[in-house]
């Protein structure tokens, strides 16, 4: 086994070649990075001349060193842009042949070996079944196949491959009636539009391997860009699906503290953010994720006073207006180091709730509704033996349909193990919906190797040394509130 390099398009893929290979196995491996067909292939490089799909013999016998260079001519068909591009993944560890070529370095986070062992759920699908809706609206508007291939905006073909990328990993009825759940997830192109997009995730280290991103720089971006597209032709009066489902509505008031300003009083300033991710910052005093939360509203900043004809020391109070379906929280463990130079990692531990109840971080105004919600639901339960009574419960718990449950259900931890950004090893953990007796059950999805751990597992990654820790939480609004006692959200 050698390892070569293949240059393609600009493009640089190492790729493991052993003795018994051909032209024609390496060529049909080459097809699933980059959708050329073997029989539109020619390599150039080797001291043999020209290789085409029916060359005879092996690639050593035509010269083929560990350390060569081959340069791939060839175009994608146009029709297959969208789908060629595949590396597949056995699902649920084992699952189906994996028969695919070994393309890249195995260690390498960008090689498509490594993408090859990406996990792609089906899970995020049960979780968020909304997001596959909205997902198909806007690829319904003109940004089919044949649009990803020749449309000039980056954008339009990111947001498109990932519709087909959310298309590619829903089961399909068979004519038994039963869902035929597919082996195989492909998703090279998506990775290739993402970096078309953000040229950032598309740098290389010294090895010509992709480097290591920050995944909430990731996902971040992924959000922004759908935010961005225009409304669906279906639901056009939704400016904004995106800050609607996950978008969290900030009010912040800044008060000026400084003493020393001689202007006299300094009206207060009001303005709104919706976050998209939610930050839990972490410091000496930061043990519970509540608190992180709480640290990120509240803080001092410094504001230039015309006034005054200097800047000002003013506290920030914020409040949260309005709760989205979905909450994402990101615990802020990246910081840079100007001496080094180098993002490091807080390695801290911060416990996280499997129930995050919302209500202190709120408005006055929403907790009130909020509440009032929640006393008419429990006066419902309660007296839910009694018809009449249940049915004035319900009347004045309609009266209050506007309020949410502030209440959220964890349902996927993204966690990194390793000591800075530009290394180490992100792992999804995603509760399994097929489970619905026993909610304790969740699935580990570290690259292609997917298993079953339970809920322990999943409080252990609070972080505290150099074992996975939450980065990322994706919680759940419940529909309505649930007031048992066991549903507290400190953990």
């Amino acid at each position: 086994m050698v390892l070569v390099k293949i240059k393609w398009n600009k493009q640089v893929f190492p790729t493991e070649v052993s003795a018994e290979d051909t032209p024609e196995t390496l060529m049909k491996r080459l097809q699933e990075v980059t959708g050329v067909p073997p029989e539109r292939q020619i390599l150039v490089g080797l001291k043999q001349g020209a290789l085409r799909l029916h060359s005879a013999g092996t690639l050593f016998a035509h010269g083929l060193r560990e350390g060569s260079t081959i340069m791939l001519l060839g175009t994608a068909k146009v029709g297959d842009a969208a789908t060629a591009p595949k590396a597949a993944f056995e699902e649920r560890g084992g699952r189906g042949s994996n028969d695919l070529g070994r393309l890249g370095d195995a260690k390498g986070p960008g090689s498509l070996s490594a993408v090859r062992r990406t996990p792609w759920p089906r899970e995020p699908r049960k979780h968020v079944p909304e997001l596959r809706e909205y997902l198909r609206s806007l690829a319904s508007q003109g940004s089919g196949p044949t649009g990803v291939a020749t449309t000039a905006d980056p954008s339009v073909r990111l947001v498109t491959a990932l519709s087909a990328l959310s298309e590619a990993i829903q089961p399909r009825t068979n004519e038994r009636g039963v869902d035929d759940i597919p082996e195989r997830f492909y998703p090279n192109f998506f990775l290739a539009s993402l970096r078309s997009a953000y040229p950032q995730f598309a740098q290389r280290d010294n090895h010509g391997l992709y480097m290591q991103q920050d995944a909430e720089e990731c996902l971040s971006q992924i959000l922004g860009v759908l935010a961005r597209m225009p409304p669906s032709t279906e639901s056009p009066a939704q400016s904004n699906w995106i800050d609607a489902t996950f978008g969290t509505m900030v009010a912040s008031t800044d008060r000026c503290i400084d003493t020393s300003a001689s202007v006299g009083e300094i009206a207060p300033v009001t303005s709104f953010e919706c976050l998209r991710l939610l930050p839990c910052h972490i410091s000496k005093q930061v043990n519970q994720l509540t608190e992180g939360v709480h640290q990120g509203l509240e803080g001092s900043i410094d504001r230039y006073v015309e006034a005054a004809g200097r800047t000002l020391s003013w506290k920030r109070e914020s409040r949260i207006q309005q709760l989205p379906p979905y909450l994402i929280v990101h615990f802020v463990r990246f910081f840079w180091k100007p001496v080094e130079k180098v993002k490091a990692k807080i390695l801290r531990k911060v416990a996280f709730p499997l129930t995050l109840d919302m209500l202190p971080f709120c408005t006055e105004e929403l907790q009130s509704r909020i509440r009032a919600r929640r006393a008419s639901a429990s006066t419902v339960k309660s007296d839910r033996c009694d018809q009449a009574t249940n049915s004035a419960g319900q009347s004045e718990t309609n009266g209050k349909e506007d309020a949410p449950s502030a209440l959220y259900d964890l349902f996927a931890v993204l966690t990194h193990q390793g000591r800075t950004a530009d290394s180490g090893h992100y792992v999804a953990w995603v509760r399994d919906l097929d489970q619905s007796m026993d909610r304790s059950i969740w699935l580990k999805y570290d690259d292609d190797r997917i298993e079953t751990v339970d809920e322990e597992q999943i409080m252990r990654l609070c972080g505290g040394g150099d074992w996975h820790m939450a980065y990322i939480c994706f919680y759940k609004m419940r529909p309505s509130p649930e007031l048992e006692e066991n549903h507290a959200a400190t953990p």
